[in-house]
């Protein structure tokens, strides 16, 4: 997510999502109400809704391992070199020069208005915010969830479910209601 190598991918995905989600919000570029991401991941998604469209978005991952990678590169300004070939094994080799190329992260500079936060409540203004919670998607199920966000934003997350009724019946939940709210997905 966070490298040149996934460009062309992320443009396609994320910037489409973001302008679903502006012309939810009738191309309004600040503010419209908390937007939830599920299955975050490393949070470039979130990122992206947050810098470009100025929303206060919610990123919402189980992976302590993803949340940490985040953290790094969203809180602490991380940055370095990956070798995202050099462990495949041979039998999905193309090239085998590819397996040293090295990528540098992040392929943006990272700019947060304020302090991203890391626990599920987040500051909201004009500008936005970025949140990040370290949770189950079944954290969202409790009453104070109820209506509480304006969009939903998934991208290649409901193939996570065990029960894909659950994570549907809690996106309907936590969506504010009378089509005050949308669910933007992407992918299974």
């Amino acid at each position: 997510d966070w490298t040149r190598l996934g460009t062309a991918v992320r443009h396609s995905l994320y910037n489409w999502c973001l302008e679903q989600l502006l012309l939810f919000h009738g191309n309004q570029q600040r503010g419209g109400g908390p937007v939830l991401v599920p299955g975050a991941g490393m949070g470039r998604l979130a990122y992206t809704l947050y810098q470009h469209g100025g929303f206060t978005v919610e990123a919402n991952e189980l992976s302590p391992v993803m949340a940490a990678a985040s953290q790094a590169i969203l809180q602490r300004g991380a940055s370095g070199i990956v070798h995202p070939f050099l462990l495949d094994r041979l039998s999905n080799e193309v090239d085998s020069q590819r397996r040293l190329d090295a990528v540098p992260f992040p392929d943006v500079p990272i700019i947060l208005q304020r302090r991203m936060s890391s626990s599920s409540s987040s500051s909201s203004s004009s500008s936005g915010s970025l949140s990040f919670t370290i949770a189950d998607f079944s954290h969202y199920s409790s009453p104070q969830y109820s209506q509480k966000y304006k969009a939903v934003v998934t991208c290649f997350f409901l193939d996570t479910a065990s029960n894909i009724y659950e994570y549907l019946d809690r996106i309907r939940n936590i969506l504010v209601g009378g089509g005050g709210g949308i669910w933007i997905n992407v992918g299974p």
